[in-house]
């Protein structure tokens, strides 16, 4: 099995890669902006790290075409404004998901979305509502939606601090 990882160099994306590099049968490849730090290519040497611009289909769609899954893990948690997050978490997928509807026929794509949002950030489920929204139309029964809710740890400060906040 193959799974697409948009947004794997980032910190779920490595928490994802942890947990499923140690099985033979899935191939792995993380696909971001920056490709993976040399020391995630050390210690995952399975997981294939490349660096995409998915404005850009020349640099993803042939590894694409051959994927089973595809988890979107691309996000922002705050952004200044609605055209801010469609920026860099909307209008990037649309892309993906085009491609998926037009050139493969079971590829499944796992969207990570969210129910609720605090005061403040609207923007942000509006983003989220959008994806969710053109992943029903575009694939249908090929869309899974999950809602994790907050993800954060003590690694990641900025976003640590908001979650002990709104604790």
């Amino acid at each position: 099995m193959k799974i697409v990882l948009l947004g794997g160099s980032g910190y779920v994306g490595k928490g994802i890669i942890k947990k499923l590099s140690s099985y033979d049968n899935i191939e792995l490849v993380s696909m971001s902006r920056h490709g993976g730090t040399d020391a995630d290519k050390e210690e995952w040497s399975n997981v294939s790290w490349l660096s995409v611009d998915l404005d850009k289909p020349e640099t993803w769609r042939a590894e694409m075409a051959t994927a089973d899954w595809v988890i979107d893990l691309i996000g922002v948690l705050l952004a200044k404004n609605y055209n801010e997050y469609y920026k860099k978490t909307v209008k990037p997928v649309l892309n993906v998901i085009k491609f998926i509807k037009e050139h493969t026929t079971n590829t499944k794509f796992l969207f990570v979305s969210a129910n609720y949002a605090p005061v403040g950030m609207g923007a942000y489920m509006k983003a989220k509502l959008v994806l969710e929204d053109e992943l029903i139309k575009q694939l249908g029964q090929r869309a899974v939606f999950v809602y994790p809710g907050l993800i954060y740890h003590k690694k990641r400060p900025s976003v640590y601090v908001v979650a002990t906040v709104l604790n």
